[in-house]
C-alpha cells in the first residue's frame, strides 16, 4: 500500500497535493497493484482494486430519488445511511459497516458502466487512499472535517473527470477534486497511456480526425467514457487545447 501519511495538511486538515503529486501516487498504486497494466496497457479491474487491494466492502442502494447521488464512502459503522425506494418515493435508514463503498443502483445498468467504474475509482482510489483517515480529525477551527457524519456522499456534480486545475473553495470540494484526479490516474495510468501511444505522433500535430480516433482508442482500451479519455489526454499533453473544443463537439460532451 502506498503511504501518504507524510503529506502536509491545510488549515482544515485536508492533505495537500498538487496534480503532479496525485499522478505520482497513481503511478505508485498501479505499480503495486497490477504492474502488468503498464507493460501491456489494458482495463484496470477497479472492483478487484477496491475489494482485495484496498479492503473495502461494496453495497448497492438507491441513494436518491433521481440518481443525483452516485456514491458514498462510509467511514464508521452506522445505522443511519439514508436510502430511497424509487417506486414508492419513500426513504429509510439502513445499516452500513465501516469501510463500505455504496454505489447507487442506477449505475448497474449496462449503459452506465463507465459512470460506475469512475464512481468506484473515485471512492476507492480517491477517498479511500487519500481521505480514509480523516474521520473525526479536527481542523484549525476545532471542527470535525466531515462535520460529524459517518459517511461522505458524492454527487453527479463532483464525480466526474476534472477539467479545472484550480483548488476548490471548500474542504469537501477540495477532497472531491483530489479524488477525481486520482481516480483518472488509476483508471488510465499515464505510464500505460505512454506505452499505448509510443508509436503515435504527438496529437498536437494531428488533425482532428486522428485525435478523434485516439480518444476512441484510449476509451476502449481502458474501458472509460470518451469524455474521461479526452480530458485525460488533454491533461497529459497529448491533445492541444485548441483541438479540445472541436473534439468535445464531435463527442457531444461538455
Amino acid at each position: 500500500m502506498v503511504d501518504i501519511s507524510y503529506h502536509r495538511k491545510d488549515r482544515d486538515g485536508i492533505p495537500v497535493f498538487s496534480a503532479n503529486e496525485l499522478e505520482n501516487i497513481g503511478d505508485a498504486l498501479i505499480k503495486d497493484f497490477c504492474p502488468e497494466v503498464i507493460s501491456k496497457p489494458r482495463e484496470v479491474d477497479i472492483e478487484v482494486f477496491s475489494e482485495f487491494y484496498m479492503g473495502f466492502k461494496q453495497d448497492f442502494q438507491y441513494l436518491s430519488h433521481c440518481g443525483f447521488i452516485l456514491g458514498m464512502m462510509v467511514y464508521e459503522n452506522t445505522d443511519f445511511i439514508p436510502v430511497c425506494d424509487p417506486q414508492f418515493r419513500g426513504a429509510e435508514f439502513v445499516h452500513a459497516d465501516k469501510d463500505t463503498i455504496i454505489i447507487d443502483k442506477s449505475l448497474l445498468y449496462p449503459q452506465k458502466q463507465h459512470r460506475y467504474r469512475f464512481t468506484l475509482a473515485h471512492e476507492a482510489a480517491g477517498h479511500g487512499v487519500l481521505h480514509r483517515n480523516l474521520f473525526n480529525q479536527k481542523n484549525a477551527h476545532n471542527e470535525t472535517i466531515l462535520y460529524g457524519h459517518d459517511w461522505l456522499q458524492c454527487t453527479d456534480k463532483v464525480v466526474a473527470p476534472t477539467k479545472n486545475a484550480l483548488k476548490p473553495a471548500t474542504p469537501v470540494a477540495w477532497m472531491e477534486w483530489q479524488a477525481n484526479i486520482l481516480a483518472s490516474a488509476v483508471l488510465m495510468p499515464r505510464l500505460s497511456i505512454e506505452k499505448a501511444l509510443k508509436n503515435c505522433r504527438n496529437c498536437r500535430l494531428w488533425d482532428v480526425n486522428d485525435a478523434y480516433d485516439i480518444v476512441v482508442y484510449i476509451s476502449q482500451l481502458f474501458n472509460v467514457s470518451r469524455q474521461a479519455a479526452l480530458i485525460r489526454l488533454q491533461k497529459l499533453g497529448y491533445i492541444d487545447s485548441k483541438m479540445i473544443k472541436l473534439l468535445a463537439v464531435m463527442f457531444s460532451i461538455f
